[in-house]
């Protein structure tokens, strides 16, 4: 992430709770790295893969991939800033993903 972002991102009032979940980065990594691709065909739970329009096209990519790759994997492009969407429109998709609903 360029330290430009980094910056402007401290200024932001999510910055406190960024900043306590730094430590369970290494975690993240560390799954990353032991777990290969091919293990998300093993999962079968009904899994929703969401991005957003303003999201990069990698980000973007990696969320379709994902997505294709499990067995009950859908994908979902929200509109929204880079990498996030608001509430409005993130609950609805999520109420409708766990009632068994598809969109």
């Amino acid at each position: 992430m360029p330290a430009e972002m980094i910056n402007g991102m401290r200024d932001g009032p999510g910055w406190p709770a960024m900043k306590a979940l730094a430590h369970t980065l290494v975690y993240d990594l560390t799954l990353l790295t032991a777990l290969p691709a091919e293990a998300l065909t093993t999962l079968t739970i009904p899994t929703l893969v969401l991005d957003s329009e303003q999201s990069d096209a990698r980000l973007r990519g990696w969320a379709r991939a994902v997505a294709k790759t499990l067995p009950g994997g859908r994908h979902r492009t929200l509109p929204g800033e880079w990498h996030g969407v608001s509430d409005e429109v993130l609950a609805p998709v999520l109420a409708d993903h766990f009632a068994g609903r598809a969109d």
